[in-house]
C-alpha cells in the first residue's frame, strides 16, 4: 500500500432525503443531470472521481489550486441548470476540500486526509465551497478569491481541530448563499435563528402579520444574553422554502430554530410555536396560542412574552436542551460555555457540595472566557448561596468574591436586568438607597420578558420599592412567562406573598421551594400569619437545629426587607415565632 500527498474534494446535496421524500423520481433525474456536469469538470482540471455514495462524490486532485477552480465552476454551473424541480425544492452541493497525506490502494484511497474532506464538507454551505487551511495556504493568491474565516472546528472522529475557510463565491444565486453566519467556536454560546412564519390564511396581509410577529421575537430574544441570535436578513432566505431544519441549522450555524405557523378561521386566530434542536431535529419546547380576531395586537405581545418567557433565561429551554447535549457527549476537556452551564446546574440546586462545586466550574470558565457576564453573575449567585447559608467559615472572602464577581458582570454588561438587580444589591450595602431603587426600577422596566429577572425582582418591589400589591403582580407575571419554573421561583413567590400578606398562598409556594433556612423561615412566618402558632414554632425548632449558624435578623439588612412597612412587619413576625429581633434596625427609605 503506497502513500502520497493530494488534494481531496468531497460533495453531496444538501437536504438530499426531504427532496426525495417530496418526489424520488424528479430528485433522483435532477441529480443525475448534476453528476454529469460534476463529473465533467473534475476531469476538465485533472482531477478523478475515486468514490461514489448515494448523492454525493469524491475525488482527488494532484493540485489544490485545480480544485478550488473546479469546485468554484461546478457551483457556477449547477446554479444555472435547468433542473425539472419546482422553484421551493432547489438541488444545491455542499463542497469540502482538504489536502493530506493518503494511504493508495487498488485506485481508491484511505486516511485521515479522505475523511477530514468529507467533514469539512459538512461545514459548507448548501451552494458553496469550505476548505481546510492547508488549501487556503496552497492557493494564497493564486485565484482571485475571498476567504471568509469560519475558525478551528471540531471534526467528527478527528482528533485535532481543523481551521476551516469558506470561499465567498460571486457571480451566481447570492440568495443561497448570503445568508450564512461564520460558524462559532466552541467556547461561544449557544445560537438560535428564529424562520419565517407559515402563513396558512388565504388573506395574504395574514403573512405580513406574521412576518412582524417574527421581527418582534428576534428583536425581543437579542435582549437576552444567554445565546446569539441569527439576524433577521438570513433566516428570512427561507422564505417560502421547504427545506430540512437540520440543513438550515448547519447553513446558519444555529443551534436551535424556531419555527412557527398561524391559522386563521372565521373568529380565531391560532399560532403554534415551536423551538427545534437542529443536531437532532427534535422539538425540544413548544406553545400553542388563540386569540379572537380582533385582538390581534394581544396575540402579537402573548407570543413575544411566550417565546422570550420560556426560551430564554437561565432556566430556558435553550439552557436545559444544551444541557442536555452536554449529558449526551461529556467531553474530556470541557469548553468555557460547557463549564458554564456544569455550573448554572450546580448552583441552583441550593446544595452546599454542588454549589461548591460549580464556583470551581464557573472560575475555569471564566478563566478560558472572562468577558462572559452571565459567567460572572452566576458566580456571583454561587458566592451569595455559600454567604447566606454560612457554607464557609471565612464569610467576609465569599462576600467579597460575590462583590467583585458583580462589577465584573456589570462592567461587562451594564443592560442586562439581572446584573443591574444586583448592582442594586451592592448599592444597598454601600449606604446609597437613591442609585439601589433607581438600579431595581431599570431592572423592572427593563425585563419584562425575562422572567428569571421579574422573579427576582419582585422581591424588591415588595420590600425597597415598597409596592406589595405590584410584587405579587410581577411575580405572577414571572410564572406566566414560564409556566414550568425552577424551585426558587417558588421561594420568591414565597416571601412575595408573605409581604403582601397572602399568608396561603405563601404556604402553597413552600412545596415547591428549595430546601433552606430562608424557606423554613418563611413558611414559619406564613405559619403565624394564619393563626397556626404551634406549627410554627415546630418548623422553627427544626430550622435552628438544621441550621445553627443561620441568624435571621440578618436578612433585616437586605434591601428586599427594606423600607418601614417590611421592616416592622418582618420584625414582629419574628417576635411572634419567638426568635429575636434586636438586631433589626429601624425602617426607612
Amino acid at each position: 500500500m503506497g502513500r502520497r500527498l493530494t488534494t481531496i474534494l468531497s460533495a453531496d446535496v444538501a437536504g438530499y432525503s426531504h427532496l426525495m421524500g417530496a418526489d424520488e423520481e424528479r430528485t433522483l433525474g435532477a441529480f443525475r443531470v448534476c453528476r454529469d456536469t460534476i463529473g465533467r469538470l473534475i476531469e476538465n482540471h485533472g482531477g478523478r472521481i475515486f468514490g461514489e455514495a448515494g448523492d454525493g462524490v469524491i475525488a482527488e486532485f494532484g493540485s489544490s489550486v485545480e480544485a478550488v477552480r473546479a469546485s468554484v465552476q461546478i457551483q457556477t454551473s449547477l446554479s444555472q441548470l435547468p433542473l425539472d424541480l419546482p422553484g421551493d425544492r432547489k438541488m444545491q452541493f455542499r463542497i469540502g476540500i482538504n489536502l493530506g497525506d493518503v494511504m493508495v490502494e487498488a485506485g481508491n484511497l484511505y486516511g485521515d486526509a479522505v475523511n477530514i474532506a468529507a467533514r469539512i464538507e459538512g461545514f459548507a454551505k448548501p451552494g458553496g465551497v469550505a476548505v481546510s487551511s492547508a488549501v487556503r495556504d496552497q492557493v494564497g493568491k493564486r485565484l482571485d478569491l475571498a476567504f471568509e474565516d469560519m475558525g478551528e472546528q471540531s471534526l467528527k472522529n478527528i482528533d485535532r481541530p481543523v481551521h476551516i475557510y469558506h470561499i465567498i463565491l460571486d457571480g451566481y444565486e447570492q440568495a443561497a448563499t448570503a445568508y450564512v453566519s461564520p460558524r462559532r467556536s466552541a467556547t461561544e454560546k449557544p445560537s438560535i435563528a428564529v424562520l419565517p412564519f407559515t402563513s396558512f390564511a388565504v388573506d395574504d396581509r395574514w403573512e405580513r402579520i406574521a412576518d412582524g410577529i417574527v421581527e418582534e421575537i428576534i428583536t425581543d430574544l437579542v435582549r437576552h444574553g444567554e445565546m446569539a441570535v441569527i439576524a433577521r436578513s438570513s433566516t428570512f432566505a427561507f422564505k417560502g422554502k421547504s427545506v430540512d431544519l437540520r440543513d438550515v441549522g448547519r447553513s446558519l450555524s444555529a443551534d436551535y430554530l424556531l419555527v412557527g405557523s398561524i391559522q386563521v378561521s372565521s373568529s380565531k386566530i391560532r399560532l403554534n410555536v415551536q423551538l427545534v434542536d437542529s443536531e437532532t431535529g427534535v422539538h425540544v419546547w413548544a406553545e400553542r396560542l388563540e386569540r379572537s380576531e380582533g385582538d390581534l395586537f394581544d396575540l402579537e405581545d402573548a407570543v413575544v412574552e411566550a417565546v422570550a418567557g420560556s426560551v430564554c433565561g437561565m432556566e430556558g429551554a435553550v439552557v436545559r436542551a444544551h444541557l442536555a447535549r452536554l449529558g449526551r457527549r461529556r467531553p474530556a476537556t470541557l469548553e468555557s460555555f460547557e463549564l458554564f452551564l456544569l455550573g448554572l446546574e450546580g448552583e441552583r440546586t441550593f446544595d452546599r457540595e454542588r454549589t461548591l462545586e460549580s464556583i470551581d466550574f464557573l472560575q475555569r470558565s471564566l478563566a478560558l472566557d472572562p468577558k462572559f457576564a452571565r459567567g460572572w453573575l452566576v458566580l456571583a449567585y454561587c458566592w451569595e448561596h455559600v454567604t447566606s447559608n454560612f457554607w464557609q467559615s471565612d464569610i467576609d472572602f465569599a462576600r467579597q468574591e460575590r462583590r467583585r464577581a458583580i462589577f465584573k458582570a456589570a462592567d461587562l454588561d451594564p443592560n442586562d436586568p439581572l446584573v443591574k438587580i444586583e448592582v442594586g444589591d451592592m448599592y444597598f450595602e454601600d449606604g446609597n438607597g437613591v442609585a439601589a431603587k433607581a438600579a431595581f426600577e431599570q431592572a423592572l422596566a427593563s425585563g419584562r420578558t425575562n422572567a428569571d429577572a421579574m422573579t427576582l425582582i419582585a422581591k424588591y418591589v415588595a420590600g425597597i420599592l415598597g409596592k406589595p400589591n405590584e410584587a405579587l403582580q410581577v411575580i405572577d407575571r414571572a410564572l406566566r412567562l414560564h409556566p414550568f419554573p425552577p424551585s426558587w421561583y417558588y421561594m420568591n413567590k414565597l416571601r412575595v406573598c408573605y409581604f403582601v400578606r397572602d399568608y396561603a398562598s405563601g404556604l402553597e409556594a413552600v412545596s415547591g421551594s428549595p430546601d433552606t433556612p430562608t424557606t423554613r423561615l418563611f413558611e414559619a412566618l406564613c405559619l403565624a400569619g394564619i393563626g397556626r402558632k404551634n406549627d410554627a414554632e415546630k418548623v422553627v425548632e427544626e430550622m435552628k437545629r438544621r441550621y445553627p449558624d443561620f441568624e435571621p435578623s440578618v436578612l433585616a439588612s437586605e434591601a428586599w426587607i427594606n423600607g418601614a412597612e417590611a421592616l416592622n412587619q418582618f420584625a414582629n413576625g419574628l417576635r411572634e415565632v419567638g426568635l429575636a429581633t434586636a438586631a433589626i434596625p429601624d425602617g426607612g427609605d
